[in-house]
């Protein structure tokens, strides 16, 4: 087991937060073109199992002596993919874990994995929470560009499944991916829209060294000689087949995203009118706040003393804004969201 006093020492902020995270496996069985997984598993192939997850009776034992010596009353699973179907681990798992812990948690899991079965087990296991993407709203590019074979109707399925069993979902999504059009942006907030996740998340392509979708970037000339990769998924996008206003445009459809899916009322308004405006402080305040009241609420229900809660939030807005490093210039109203180079996602 990891030496836990490392990241929940004394004093750490991390230690006080009454959600704790483990890893139930290692590996991944899909290669989506997007992810290090794709590289990670052509680097070890044939070289044993790609997957490996530990027994259900390891997995409940670090838990319990976790909670013993730390505050704690959520998990967060931090795996890949938490299961891949209804077998026999997952049936002992959801059995054993209500009755020996009792604790809701989160698990990540893809849409084309969310069966009733599946879902029946997770919930009555107690999962409160998943991370299922989207990724992307065009069937076109998920198959051919980010190697997500799975078509609308699965996707749609899978939320309405997590919906019958009361099990909230935190949906991502990728804006500026290569050969991506301007069509292709809005589908996505019209897919995030139909699935209503509890929190539906936008995020931009960024271009990692090493990843197959940055090799097809590259293939297709969509990245020009000498471009900075901004390391952060918050980040502009670096590719050359978008104009300056496509960019202004995701980024304001990642800070607005969230609202136009939560506000009906105000979608028409967002949609045709405000992310063709020049990005500025308001739409990263709404971005922040809804994103950290949706994961606190539905995702990640994290319980501090209000205070505390408070001074932390002040905190992350300050390493946020400096992470997207959001330039404003007094009565320029043109001014432009201008990410760090080397910033990374949270």
């Amino acid at each position: 087991d990891p030496d836990r006093e490392l990241v929940y020492y004394k004093g750490g902020h991390l230690r006080g937060l009454n959600v704790k995270s483990f890893m139930v496996s290692r590996g991944c069985a899909f290669s989506c073109s997007y992810c290090f997984n794709n590289a990670f598993n052509l680097l070890y192939a044939d070289k044993g199992r790609i997957v490996r997850r530990r027994s259900v009776e390891r997995v409940i034992n670090e838990i319990n002596n976790v909670r013993r010596d730390y505050p704690m009353d959520f998990v967060r699973f931090g795996d890949d993919i938490f299961c891949y179907a209804l077998d026999e681990w997952l049936e002992e798992f959801s059995q054993r874990y209500r009755r020996e812990v009792g604790l809701p948690f989160y698990c990540l899991i893809r849409p084309n994995l969310m069966t009733r079965e599946v879902a029946g087990l997770l919930s009555r296991a107690g999962c409160f929470s998943v991370n299922m993407s989207i990724e992307a709203g065009s069937e076109k590019l998920r198959y051919k560009v980010l190697n997500r074979k799975m078509s609308d109707e699965v996707i749609y399925n899978a939320f309405n499944i997590a919906r019958d069993f009361n099990i909230n979902v935190y949906a991502n999504s990728m804006l500026g991916l290569p050969l991506a059009q301007a069509k292709d942006e809005l589908l996505t907030v019209r897919m995030m829209v139909k699935c209503n996740p509890s929190f539906p998340s936008f995020t931009i392509f960024a271009p990692f060294d090493g990843i197959e979708l940055t090799r097809f970037a590259r293939e297709h000339n969509l990245l020009s000689p000498g471009a900075v990769i901004k390391e952060s998924t918050w980040a502009a996008s670096v590719l050359n087949c978008f104009t300056e206003k496509e960019k202004r445009v995701q980024l304001n459809i990642m800070h607005l995203g969230a609202a136009a899916c939560k506000w009906p009322l105000l979608r028409p308004l967002i949609l045709k009118y405000l992310i063709y405006l020049s990005p500025n402080r308001a739409y990263f305040f709404i971005w922040f706040v809804m994103k950290n009241y949706l994961m606190a609420k539905y995702i990640f229900p994290i319980r501090v003393p209000v205070l505390k809660k408070i001074c932390y939030g002040f905190k992350v807005f300050l390493f946020e804004l400096r992470l997207m490093k959001v330039q404003f210039k007094s009565g320029d109203k043109k001014s432009l969201c201008t990410p760090v180079a080397g910033a990374r996602d949270g």
